[in-house]
């Protein structure tokens, strides 16, 4: 028995439709994934910010020290003891195309402004043609004292 002419039309519909909503999700799947990485910025992309009419600012490596600063300050605020820039380490990865900025910072405990303090690093990579943060992590200090075990037990060879 042959399908009716609205049964076929109803079928096909119903094909269209998923195969639209695969492909949004496909495409919603590959901007987040830009967004995420740091490739797209929305809010350049669609006319907002301070970046020129084709999304261009020119960035420095002082104008990344000062944006990564500023968002450290705004995160940890008044758990962080002070910041320090690691001038040696910083530095502008062409490959990349962003400016690579590493810190040692002092943070109070949580929800605190004063007592014992931690040391951690904190790397944040800026887009150099965007000026906005595309990587911001920090790490705390937990490094491992290497302690030698001595054993006086034995003779020359360990017996």
């Amino acid at each position: 028995m042959a399908k009716s002419p609205q049964k076929r039309r109803s079928s096909n519909t119903k094909n269209t439709s998923v195969a639209v909503l695969l492909l949004f999700v496909i495409v919603c799947g590959f901007v987040a994934t830009l967004v995420w990485r740091g490739d797209l910025d929305l809010i350049s992309f669609f006319g907002g910010g301070n970046a020129g009419s084709n999304g261009y600012k020119n960035v420095t490596l002082t104008d990344a020290a000062m944006e990564c600063q500023n968002f450290a300050q705004e995160k940890f605020g008044k758990r962080l003891r002070f910041i320090t820039l690691d001038r040696h380490s910083s530095r502008y990865d062409e490959r990349s195309n962003r400016f690579k900025m590493y810190y040692r910072l002092d943070l109070y405990g949580r929800n605190s402004s004063s007592g014992e303090t931690t040391e951690f690093f904190l790397n944040c990579f800026v887009h150099a043609s965007r000026g906005s943060i595309t990587h911001f992590e920090s790490v705390e200090n937990k490094q491992e004292q290497p302690g030698a075990r001595r054993q006086s037990d034995g003779g020359f060879f360990g017996l």
